[in-house]
């Protein structure tokens, strides 16, 4: 604290060693140093401010008397128009050296943005100050809009994680200010493996804009309780995504919204092609993925983990064209989307010789819970609710002589293996009919441990394969009995032996 005149001193206050700062539950902090000179730090650092809520900047050419007025008006709500500079609350200028900052855990404070931008750009010597910034976490900011704006990006070559949680106002990660700055054609995260976005009720978008972004590490996405989110990155402005999430959350969307009224996540101006695992919890997409997206399998074939919670506007998962591109994924957890109704949504009928292939190689864990609306595992709809027959989107088909009260009809059983799944848990789904709208069996090698529970509409096992019939007219197959998800009985192979299966 500067105590009268300022004392004359270097132009700088320089620590050399100090490498860690945690100020915590200070209710009348308002900044670490006011004054004219400037704050270096020549160490690597921690910085941690938490719970603070009168902090208003990391260091202030304001009185203390000033920055007091400021905080106390600012808690009472009595900014106004004529006030811009005390209203834009930033915790760091160009007055503060943090070249060597590691880590930035900043809870509980009133700051509007991170890093004060000049015009729409930030200075050279702000980049540099968070060239080695590998941690960032920021939760309880509730004025805080946005953390970066694209000219920043280039500065976090060495940011590995991103945490933000409970910042009420933030409606962007990155946000371009009036016209969009010019930068490369990529916005590059070379080292960034984990990103959680957290209770955030403004966020629509990580970004903005009309460049591409590329994470080139192996990354966790994490987005939870964002319920204004609409796609990971947007061409929209930020006012166009606000009307968009609205009208989407209060159901408005008309049919001349066609483009609103499809909100997918990921499209082809974002690569993540290392993304490793992807956690979805009420957010109101209508779409994961781009289907000409997945179509470049590097898209997601390296995704491990799919879980998938409270998503109430997905109607489906996968369409049948993904699947074959999810080669690593071993574990896929699907639950209370009350909306879905299948898995894997069947495009189109598909040629006999595209069938034969195993589903999802290296799944170890599938579970689907309390699914309200959930008829198949996979299917082909003309309109959701109505179920058709459709050719195997896996396996293989065999021969097999199904028994009639009349007569004996030769027909095709489609094959669905999951190689790999040793756990199953199929769990309050009071619509689930099976797998596959056809004749099939379902071939789990390695399963150790099952759990089916409240899924009135299928059986568990059976021994017998169902009763057909032909119809009177139209020679088509009808079943008298519904599929089971186990069937215990025999088949017969090409070559004419019978197999347990």
């Amino acid at each position: 604290m500067v105590k009268g005149v300022e004392e004359v001193v270097n132009t700088e206050l320089i620590f050399p060693r100090l490498n860690s700062i945690e100020l915590h539950y200070c209710d009348k902090l308002s900044s670490f140093y006011a004054g004219s000179s400037a704050l270096k730090f020549q160490s690597a650092i921690k910085i941690k401010i938490h719970r603070c809520p009168n902090m208003i900047t990391f260091a202030s050419t304001f009185s203390t008397e000033q920055e007091k007025e400021t905080a106390y008006r600012e808690t009472e709500g009595h900014l106004g128009k004529k006030e811009p500079d005390i209203q834009s609350r930033t915790i760091f200028f160009d007055m503060v050296v943090v070249s060597n900052l590691e880590e930035l855990n900043l809870s509980k404070i009133k700051i509007n943005q991170l890093w004060i931008t000049s015009s729409y750009t930030v200075t050279s010597q702000e980049i540099l100050n968070f060239k080695k910034l590998k941690s960032l976490q920021i939760s309880n900011c509730s004025s805080l809009e946005y953390l970066f704006t694209p000219s920043m990006v280039s500065g976090l070559g060495h940011l590995k994680d991103l945490y933000v949680s409970c910042c009420r106002d933030l409606k962007q990660v990155i946000m371009v200010k009036g016209v969009e700055e010019v930068v490369n054609t990529e916005l590059i995260f070379p080292r960034l493996n984990s990103i959680s976005l957290e209770y955030c009720n403004k966020l629509s978008s990580f970004y903005a804009g009309s460049y591409a972004l590329k994470f080139q590490s192996a990354i966790k996405i994490r987005i939870q309780d964002c319920p204004k989110w609409i796609t990971f990155a947007s061409t929209f402005s930020t006012e166009q995504e606000k009307e968009i999430a609205y009208r989407g959350v209060e159901g408005h969307l008309g049919k001349k919204e066609a483009d609103i009224h499809s909100r997918i996540i990921f499209f082809d101006m974002v690569d993540i092609s290392h993304l490793d695992e992807l956690y979805l919890s009420f957010i109101c997409v209508q779409q994961i993925w781009h289907s000409q997206v997945t179509l470049m399998s590097s898209f997601v074939q390296n995704l491990r983990k799919l879980t998938v919670w409270f998503c109430n506007n997905l109607e489906y998962l996968f369409t049948s064209s993904m699947v074959e591109s999810f080669e690593q994924l071993e574990v896929l957890k699907i639950e209370r989307c009350k909306e879905m109704q299948v898995v894997i949504l069947i495009e189109e009928l598909v040629e006999k010789e595209k069938t034969s292939q195993t589903m999802f190689p290296k799944l170890d864990n599938l579970q689907l819970v309390d699914l309200p609306q959930l008829i198949r595992f996979c299917s082909n709809c003309n309109s959701f609710g109505e179920v058709y027959e459709a050719q195997g989107l896996s396996g293989s088909g065999s021969q097999v002589v199904a028994a009639t009260e009349s007569k004996l009809v030769e027909t095709e059983v489609t094959r669905l293996v999951f190689p790999r799944v040793t756990y199953l848990e199929l769990g309050r789904l009071p619509n689930f009919k099976g797998f596959f709208p056809k004749i099939h069996i379902t071939k789990w090698p390695l399963l150790k441990r099952m759990i089916v529970e409240q899924c009135d509409k299928v059986k568990t096992f059976a021994s017998e394969f169902p009763s057909i019939e032909i119809t009177d007219g139209d020679n088509q197959l009808e079943r008298q009995t519904q599929d089971p998800i186990f069937w215990i009985g025999k088949v017969r192979s090409p070559n004419g032996k019978k197999n347990c299966m």
